[in-house]
């Protein structure tokens, strides 16, 4: 048996409202529904007040508390603390529980259909920001620089636009990763050749500078290392800076070493560049990676980049020259710095974020009695308690259950947030234990070379306390010798010093008596000496005075080890003599 076909239903009607009006005014029900395409039945069942109610199972919640539920979220959003789908989704589990309603599901056809009923919300793509950024251009802020900007003004300060200067780093990627580009339906990815290494995929930060009469200075190119490489000044032709340090991030020193090369010396008599100028530069940029990927003449590499930069700095190189003159200019009136414009500075300031700068401490510490006297006196629950705090805050602050609530997140966010506090102290261990290791095997090597080192300077500190004793003892015998305790005024004998070898073979040589010969007797020397020494002898002068102590000559020491060697044999003589009387 074939089932009823279920009439088709329509829920609106656009001229149902006017026409309910016509019949009211005296039109039949019948001319009525011609006039405006409405069925007869219906627009005589919406005459007569039958099934008011919508067709299909009802919402979960009501308008008003949907209503709530939305004004919680845009509340969330405004004062930087966004909630995704899931957190959402969680919230409105907890509200239904509390009504009781434990069988409700909040799936993701729910969440589709809670976003077509309520069109001033919908799900956006969050950019994240840290707290401290998100107050560092706020509504004081900017009023703030209003009041000094209009003070230089006043000075004469922004008369001349060739002094007004602006500068901002920027990172650069030299591989355009991601692209949309032509392929096969039903293909996930399209795979594409890159040129260049895994190295070309970090950010080079580029720093540049100009003025509000468009005049750019030569940029500075910033690269991580420890030394500068050749490639990276070749083909640059001495228009831009190449800078190198240990982090690759601008830091105090390259910055002020730039300013004394490049700004001092081209100044004549320093954030419009990150506005209108880096936007667009990053543009051009991404589309010549785009077309080096099919142009073998492009190659773009950390090691050319220098190169490219300053063949895109010039004006004729369309259609990817930077051209930053013009969007300078543009960039310093788009902020209001030049031509000075105070309604301008105040639109750069985001009007979706709301910041809370101060957080009164003294009404949560009120709310925090209020809460333990409605838990331990009354004795209610977390739930109860939670609830009564609202209400209670949304009397005394004249503000929505939404606000209130958006506000309970942002301060729970804010005592959760991260404090400042000292980088965590990394050990290092040497390779040579093993160039893989797992955590147990790294922490017993690291021990035991903690350990060794703890002995080796234990070691190292008995022996420097020994050295010192000893020197310690030996000054104090100095200083108490038996002479001064007798009274003798005398002082007391020089430390001594310890002898080298040459010296000692000086004093040996110094103390055998050299023979004087003389003019007319011949010189007698050892046996097989030759005569032609011999007769050189003969003539020299004879010496009356003492030799002084110096390193002696080679025939000096010759006759010394010849005399050593005949008193050694003399002395085994004796030796042998002695052994065979005792025998």
């Amino acid at each position: 048996m074939d089932k009823p076909r279920k009439r088709g239903y329509v829920q609106h009607h656009p001229d149902m409202e006017t026409a309910i009006a016509a019949v009211n005014d005296e039109m039949s029900t019948r001319m009525a529904a011609e006039k405006y395409h409405i069925p007869q039945k219906t627009l005589y069942n919406k005459v007569k007040g039958k099934h008011p109610k919508k067709a299909g199972r009802p919402n979960t919640f009501t308008l008003e508390e949907e209503t709530e539920i939305c004004e919680i979220l845009v509340r969330c959003s405004k004062i930087g603390v966004p909630l995704g789908k899931r957190t959402s989704i969680k919230i409105v589990k907890a509200i239904a529980l509390a009504k009781g309603m434990d069988e409700a599901k909040f799936t993701d056809r729910w969440h589709q259909k809670f976003l077509c009923r309520n069109r001033e919300i919908s799900l956006r793509t969050l950019s994240a920001l840290s707290f401290t950024k998100s107050r560092e251009w706020t509504k004081r802020r900017c009023e703030e620089w209003n009041s000094l900007l209009q003070e230089l003004g006043d000075e004469g300060f922004f008369d001349n636009p060739e002094e007004i200067w602006n500068l901002d780093e920027s990172g650069f990627k030299l591989a355009e990763l991601y692209d949309r580009v032509y392929s096969e339906k039903g293909v996930k990815e399209a795979v594409g050749c890159v040129k260049g290494t895994e190295n070309d995929r970090e950010n080079i930060s580029l720093l540049a500078m100009g003025n509000a009469a468009g005049m750019m200075l030569r940029p500075l190119i910033l690269y991580r290392g420890k030394m500068h490489t050749e490639s990276h000044f070749r083909d640059t032709h001495d228009a831009c800076y190449v800078g190198t340090n240990s982090s690759g991030v601008m830091d105090t020193d390259v910055l002020t070493e730039f300013l004394e090369k490049e700004f001092l010396s081209s100044i004549r008599c320093p954030k419009p560049l990150d506005k209108e100028v880096f936007g667009g530069v990053k543009q051009k940029w991404h589309s010549y990676l785009r077309d080096s990927r099919i142009d073998i003449t492009i190659d773009v590499s950390r090691h050319n980049f220098p190169a490219h930069i300053v063949k895109l700095w010039r004006p004729d190189f369309p259609p990817y020259s930077l051209n930053l003159g013009g969007p300078m200019r543009e960039g310093f009136r788009k902020t209001g710095i030049f031509p000075f414009d105070a309604e301008l500075l105040r639109g750069t300031v985001n009007p979706n974020l709301e910041v809370l700068e101060e957080v009164e401490v003294g009404i949560d510490l009120h709310f925090a009695d209020i809460a333990r006297i409605l838990r331990e006196k009354i004795g209610l629950n977390d739930d109860k308690t939670t609830s009564c705090l609202l209400e209670i805050k949304k009397i005394v602050t004249g503000q929505s259950a939404g606000s209130v609530v958006a506000l309970e997140f942002h301060k729970n966010l804010l005592r959760s947030a991260p404090q400042k506090k000292r980088r965590e102290k990394d050990s290092r261990l040497d390779v040579s234990n093993g160039r893989i290791l797992t955590e147990r095997t790294y922490i017993s090597t690291k021990k035991a070379a903690i350990a060794k080192n703890k002995e080796k300077a234990k070691g190292l500190r008995n022996r420097k306390r020994n050295i010192e004793a000893v020197e310690k003892r030996t000054t104090d015998s100095e200083e108490v010798s038996p002479i001064a305790s007798q009274g003798y005024s005398c002082a007391p004998p020089a430390k001594r010093q310890r002898k080298t070898a040459k010296q000692v073979a000086a004093e040996i040589a110094s103390d055998v008596p050299v023979p004087q010969p003389t003019r007319d007797s011949p010189v007698a020397g050892p046996e097989g000496y030759p005569s032609k020494t011999r007769a050189k002898r003969s003539k020299a002068p004879v010496r009356t005075t003492v030799a002084p102590r110096k390193k002696p000559t080679a025939s000096t020491a010759k006759s010394n080890a010849r005399s050593m060697l005949v008193s050694k044999k003399t002395l085994a003589l004796s030796v042998v003599k002695l052994k065979a009387k005792k025998a």
